[in-house]
């Protein structure tokens, strides 16, 4: 009687045993569609594994991801008929037993042949796509639109430009990314890549959302949805959605600027409002007098010139006179080299992440010297006339 009760019926083993098996499975196939940072440390991605047919995507582009989408297309569609052979495989008994139930039998001989001919269907529109080297591959098909004679005349033009250092990728999903070259746009996905020329497209941010981090943190991530609407006939308009971080650095991109809808709000973050009060702070400081006419740019973002200077102006808790204190701040001898913008986002990086509320009143060390300054030792330039 007790080992009766202490043990489990056979069919409860092999049903924890299909359940664990499928769950396996599931995470193999969800690794290889997306794959987590420890697939991609080892080289378990498709682009990897098949490196060699697929080529380099820095040389040429376009027949780079032309390989790439047809090969993506078939190892996705071989995934369910692979779980199913597995299946049958390690549990063919209990399939034999269940096939006495009419029902099952029906449905699993239809299950069978749905995933049996789901590769086939794939294979079936790759040989379409790669026919007459990939004329009729939906990317062919659309850089044909931008080619007078050719679609492979439009395709040399993107690689030459990609090869450039000129060019902006960001990854913007785990199966998006945006590529941005001097005159062309495209979104790469899985299956496909839109493609738009700059010089008739327009760029339309549509939508904006945020998200909160974690339900205990005030911080939160937001995201701009652009439409990209090329002019030209015939050319199918997409949609890219980025952080909107990284919204002024493709508008910095783009030939067009970026047209905002209204209601497409951008809402500061944590270091945008630092350095608006820093900067507020830095205006009630005293200025610094030079007679020196400033040419250089600012060291961190080389765009602006270097607008402020460090110099000691304010009290030690510890005294005027104990400038040498380890905890005080200290004098700064170096030149001006940073614009205030930088300046105060190198003062937010070297601050407790977690204690964002008491930032003005942390010390800072000078990116040069290492002396070690605070927000009342920022002073702005000015040129003495």
């Amino acid at each position: 009687m007790s080992s009766v009760v202490s043990s489990k019926s056979p069919n409860v083993n092999m049903q924890e045993a299909e359940f664990g098996f499928s769950i396996l499975f599931f995470l193999f196939s969800f690794g290889i569609i997306y794959p987590p940072q420890e697939f991609e440390s080892v080289g378990l991605t498709i682009n990897n594994v098949f490196s060699s047919y697929l080529g380099s995507s820095d040389i040429e582009f376009i027949q780079y991801h032309l390989r790439r989408t047809c090969l993506t297309l078939l190892i996705h569609s071989i995934l369910p008929t692979l779980y199913v052979v597995c299946y049958y495989l390690k549990f063919g008994d209990i399939i034999e037993y269940n096939a006495e139930v009419f029902p099952i039998f029906v449905l699993w001989n239809f299950l069978i042949f749905f995933l049996m001919i789901l590769p086939v269907i794939s294979a079936t529109v790759i040989y379409y796509w790669c026919k007459d080297n990939y004329a009729n591959h939906p990317l062919a098909q659309n850089l044909q639109k931008y080619s007078r004679e050719n679609w492979i005349q439009a395709a040399r033009d993107i690689n030459a430009e990609n090869r450039r250092d000129n060019k902006l990728c960001m990854k913007t999903s785990a199966i998006h990314s945006v590529v941005a070259t001097a005159n062309w746009i495209m979104k790469v996905s899985y299956y496909s890549v839109s493609v738009a020329h700059q010089s008739d497209t327009a760029l339309i941010a549509i939508r904006s959302d945020s998200h909160d981090l974690s339900e205990i943190s005030t911080e939160s991530v937001q995201f701009v949805n652009i439409k990209v609407k090329p002019t030209r006939v015939g050319v199918s308009e997409f949609i890219i959605r980025i952080n909107a971080l990284d919204f002024k650095t493709l508008q910095d991109r783009m030939m067009r600027p970026i047209t905002i809808l209204d209601g497409v709000t951008f809402s500061k973050t944590v270091i945008d409002r630092f350095i608006e009060v820093f900067k507020q702070q830095v205006l009630l400081n005293p200025t610094y007098t030079t007679d020196e006419v400033i040419l250089d740019l600012c060291f961190a973002c080389m765009q602006a010139r270097p607008n402020v200077k460090l110099q000691k102006k304010c009290t030690n808790e510890f005294g005027n006179d104990d400038t040498n204190n380890e905890h005080g701040c200290t004098n700064c001898y170096c030149r001006p080299m940073w614009c205030v913008d930088c300046l105060a986002k190198w003062f937010a990086s070297r601050q407790d992440q977690q204690e964002k509320e008491i930032w003005l009143q942390q010390k800072c060390s000078c990116p040069m010297c290492r002396a070690k300054f605070c927000i009342l030792d920022v002073c702005y330039v000015e040129l003495n006339r």
